[in-house]
């Protein structure tokens, strides 16, 4: 004979298979656990506020671990800078509130196509409040003239607390430990909507900027012990 489930409460939905997300706009806890009927290797945890996913994979009460599931922006759609000297944004990748909680990491690479001329086309990335555009903290700057091509990577963190982070600059274009500089350093409230702006200025208005694919990866550490 089946035994009969309990439909009447959280943890018998979860038991009968038929609830496996929940649904709530903050981040789960250690305490959000078995007791709670959340099981590991079922339930995951949709923050709605920022759109982050977690997944249970210890339920041990008081002692629940969640893992985050990384997060990705990404676009191969080409973005020509029109005829202007002015520094122009590209693209943007909007961050909601509280998404990079204190440790949240943001790593972006993104390729620019320009033409081959004496004069500058300086490729730029920018950390800021939402809003904030070209007006952000400059992470780097890198200037091309007769190089066609650049693929480039920059980084973006919390530094342990929501309002610091710490970021790989740059003022040379490539990969590689010879082309990251010294560190620097930002001060926005990510708190509050943040975003990642990638951005491009011409020296001459009728030379050629283009920035062909962009894709920028959020990971954050597990909650839990």
């Amino acid at each position: 004979m089946s035994a009969v489930l309990d439909l009447s409460t959280r943890a018998g939905l979860l038991t009968a298979g038929f609830m496996r997300g929940v649904t709530a706009a903050v981040d789960p806890t250690v305490n959000d656990d078995a007791g709670d009927g959340y099981v590991a290797g079922q339930t995951s945890w949709l923050n709605t506020a920022t759109g982050n996913v977690f997944d249970l994979i210890v339920s041990t009460a008081g002692a629940a671990v969640w893992r985050f599931r990384p997060r990705f922006w990404q676009s191969g759609a080409a973005v020509t800078i029109g005829s202007t000297t002015a520094n122009t944004a590209v693209a943007t990748i909007a961050l909601a509130a509280n998404v990079l909680g204190a440790h949240g990491r943001l790593d972006v690479d993104f390729a620019f196509d320009v033409n081959s001329t004496a004069d500058d086309k300086t490729l730029r990335t920018y950390f800021g409040a939402s809003g904030a555009g070209v007006g952000g903290t400059v992470l780097s700057g890198i200037v091309l003239t007769t190089s066609l091509h650049l693929r480039e990577s920059r980084i973006i963190q919390n530094a342990g607390a929501t309002n610091a982070q710490i970021a790989i600059g740059g003022t040379t274009g490539g990969y590689g430990v010879a082309n990251a500089i010294a560190g620097v350093t930002a001060a926005i409230d990510t708190t509050a909507a943040s975003e990642f702006v990638i951005a491009g200025q011409k020296e001459t208005a009728g030379d050629t900027c283009i920035l062909r694919h962009y894709r920028a990866t959020l990971t954050r550490p597990d909650i839990g012990p």
